[in-house]
């Protein structure tokens, strides 16, 4: 499994990614009205979580104005969503959580993610709490163009997983 770094800008002229190199070079120029972008190959980094991926690829942005950096990151599980007790809102790092899952998901193309204790079909007029927290999770990813799969389990802490068509 590896890891994927995808650049692009939509500027005029645009340097090329140099080989093996993170940073843009001026050793060829754009001369195409389509955005440029260069796909290198990177290894799998040894107990690299997406989490690390994510952050990766945001200082790599920030490290090169004009790009557009994208990392996909070879998949593995998604981190753990925790709820504090009796809570079906997010606090900043279980939405953290969920943002990376989201992200993950755009990177690797997957258009639904399974979120465990989403009940199946319309909402009951009561929900339980591990049902509330999953439609919670579920509200969050349809921002973002995800939808949300139902998938057993769930309670005050789980993770996501690349969801079924159902």
């Amino acid at each position: 499994r590896r890891a994927v770094v995808r650049t692009s800008k939509a500027v005029r002229p645009l340097a090329s990614m140099a080989p093996g190199s993170a940073r843009p070079s001026n050793s060829a120029r754009h001369t195409s009205s389509r955005p440029a972008s260069a796909a290198r190959w990177s290894a799998t980094l040894s107990g690299a979580t997406v989490a690390t991926y994510r952050t990766l690829e945001e200082r790599a942005a920030a490290e090169t104005d004009g790009w557009h950096v994208a990392i996909v990151p070879p998949q593995g599980p998604l981190p753990e969503i925790a709820f504090a007790d009796n809570v079906d809102t997010l606090d900043p790092s279980a939405r953290a959580a969920v943002l990376t899952s989201i992200w993950a998901a755009q990177r690797w193309n997957v258009p639904m993610l399974a979120v465990p204790g989403l009940p199946v079909g319309e909402p009951p007029a009561r929900p339980n709490l591990t049902q509330r927290r999953a439609m919670t999770v579920a509200a969050l990813l349809a921002t973002q163009g995800i939808r949300a799969a139902p998938a057993p389990g769930g309670g005050q802490r789980f993770s996501l997983s690349i969801g079924d068509a159902q």
